[in-house]
This record gives structure tokens, C-alpha cells and sequence, in this order.
């Protein structure tokens, strides 16, 4: 009987540590996705502060939401991946802001891609700064850029002849959906002449 009980206990017990390992490795899947807070303190998304649970989605299985807030206009400030960004239905309507202050950085959205549900349109702008680092927004394997999406990618004055705008990019079997794009131009200053440059838009 003894034996009998104590096999059953183990039994029990390897269960359980089983079942809580499923457990951990299902809620670690998604240990960053958020949804953008409905009163948000700033509109920089690598502050944990502006989401609900507080953590920044940036991860390769992170899922960034979008629903109705008082802030719309996010900004990064340092480089951010996730596997999709979603707009809610009724979401307002916001701009992601892809433009580097001093260094050059990137928005890789590696996974489903973006999601609009919203109703409205949702804009990504990137862009550039005086010293010429660029902000690129990149999707990788099977990410769209959605519907009712625009990309607007702006040039920036900086000086010397090299350089470039903004940069949304495709690579893998990543497609444009239904997005629109508007590159804009930019100048380039301290060459023989000032020169306007267009914006590049690599598609894939």
C-alpha cells in the first residue's frame, strides 16, 4: 500500500512539474507583448511605462497593440523588433515615428506583420537626422505592411554628398499588402551646390 501511494504521488508530482513547464514555455511566448496605454505618460514606445502589462513589446514572438489612447503620435528611440503590430477595432488613429536622434536604427517586424482593424489609417514615417543616420522600417519572412497603412518615408538635410532618407525594406517572402508609400525629398548640403535627394524605398 505504501508503495502504491508513494508511486502515485510520484506520478503525480512529475505531472505537475510537467504541466507548469508547458505552463512557463506558453507564458514566455508572449512575456512582451502590450497593448499602448489608453493615457499613456509620452509617446516613446521603448518606455515600458506606456503599456499594459508594462513591458516594451521587442522580441521576435511580440505582438504590439493598438487600441484607443490619448497619445498617437509613438516615437522610437532605439531599435525594436516584433512579430506584429495590430490596430484594434475603433483604434484611433496613430503615426509611428521611425527617425533616429544621433544614432541609425530599425523597426524589424519579422512575423505576421501589421494588422489594421481599426477603420482608419494608420501611419509609419521614417526619416533621418543632421548627422545622416537613418531610420528603416524592415519586414522579414511572411510580414505584410497591411491595409489602410501609409509609409511615408522622409528625406532630411545633412551635410556632405552621401546620405539617405527613410527606408521601409522587404526582404524573405515579406509583401506590401495594401499599403501605400510616399518617398519624399530631401537636401543634401555642403557639396559644390545644394542637390535634391530622393528618399529611397527598397521593395522586395
Amino acid at each position: 500500500m505504501e508503495k502504491a501511494v508513494r508511486f502515485v504521488f510520484l506520478l503525480v508530482s512529475k505531472s505537475s512539474a510537467i504541466l507548469l513547464l508547458v505552463l512557463s514555455v506558453a507564458s514566455s511566448t508572449f512575456a512582451n507583448s502590450a497593448t499602448w496605454k489608453m493615457s499613456p505618460a509620452t509617446g516613446e514606445w521603448n518606455h515600458a511605462a506606456n503599456w499594459i502589462p508594462a513591458t516594451i513589446p521587442d522580441g521576435p514572438s511580440d505582438t504590439a497593440t493598438f487600441a484607443s489612447s490619448s497619445i498617437t503620435n509613438v516615437y522610437l528611440s532605439g531599435g525594436i523588433e516584433v512579430n506584429a503590430i495590430i490596430f484594434s477595432a475603433g483604434a484611433s488613429a496613430f503615426t509611428v515615428n521611425v527617425n533616429p536622434p544621433s544614432t541609425q536604427f530599425q523597426l524589424f517586424i519579422t512575423g505576421t506583420g501589421i494588422t489594421n482593424n481599426s477603420g482608419t489609417t494608420q501611419n509609419f514615417v521614417t526619416g533621418n537626422d543632421a548627422g545622416g543616420a537613418v531610420g528603416e522600417i524592415i519586414f522579414r519572412n511572411n510580414a505584410t505592411a497591411g491595409t489602410e497603412t501609409v509609409f511615408t518615408n522622409k528625406g532630411g538635410v545633412f551635410p556632405g554628398a552621401t546620405g539617405a532618407g527613410g527606408i521601409v525594406r522587404f526582404d524573405d517572402r515579406s509583401t506590401a499588402d495594401h499599403a501605400i508609400f510616399s518617398n519624399q525629398p530631401g537636401a543634401v548640403i555642403g557639396w559644390r551646390r545644394q542637390h535634391l535627394l530622393w528618399s529611397r524605398f527598397d521593395g522586395g
